[in-house]
């Protein structure tokens, strides 16, 4: 308890400074855009490091299967950075697009939970979620970087780093404890459990995409 303690008193005094103003507020502008990779990488990372123990634990996968299964939803994403790319979007809404297909895309691997459903529907539901990010990711650098004074191009790239981090560290360590605690004798729980809360989040990520927008 004092570990977490402290860590939470370097986090509370800390973390802003590293962050634009009004940040952890999502406000307009730069603010909600740097937290934008935040949300996005933990909504999507926070289940991406489950997926293999749901198939392997509940559906009976090889490690191998689980693998395979993982690593093509890495496809989407390639294909979504690959068509942000091709012409000029509304970056903002595609972010908001982007942060609907992540979310859709945990939601649609609980499939894999209900009896008469083959694992396998992990992969389209993750090629779905790797889209989202591919798409969202770039855009919200993209926004960044052109919200971004010369002189402060530097520091606001990093900030959008420590929140990538950041995010999915306290995603993907929050999903351990919960696995622990909920289920350690039932994944079945546990992941859903986990779905839904990173679900959650990549539904705040939908709502607040259009605060990236500078104030009129």
């Amino acid at each position: 308890p004092t570990v977490v303690g402290h860590i939470r008193v370097l986090l509370a005094a800390g973390l802003p400074r590293l962050l634009p103003r009004r940040a952890l507020m999502f406000g307009r502008g730069l603010s909600t855009t740097v937290m934008m990779r935040g949300v996005l990488s933990a909504a999507f990372f926070g289940i991406n490091s489950f997926i293999p123990l749901l198939l392997t634990k509940v559906r009976g996968f090889t490690v191998v299967e689980a693998g395979v299964a993982l690593t093509i939803g890495a496809l989407g994403w390639t294909t979504g950075s690959y068509l942000q790319s091709r012409r000029e979007f509304d970056r903002p809404r595609l972010v908001r697009l982007g942060a609907a297909a992540v979310t859709s895309g945990v939601l649609l691997t609980l499939l894999a939970l209900v009896p008469g459903v083959t694992g396998w529907i992990t992969v389209p539901a993750w090629v779905l979620a790797g889209f989202g990010m591919g798409i969202a990711m770039t855009s919200v650098n993209v926004t960044a970087m052109r919200q971004s004074p010369d002189a402060e191009q530097g520091a606001n790239s990093a900030a959008l780093q420590v929140v990538d981090t950041l995010g999915s560290a306290l995603t993907i360590g929050f999903g351990g404890v919960l696995i622990n605690v909920i289920g350690h004798d039932d994944i079945a729980t546990g992941y859903t459990t986990i779905a839904a809360l990173m679900a959650a989040i990549g539904l705040l990520g939908v709502v607040v995409a259009g605060r990236m927008r500078e104030a009129a």
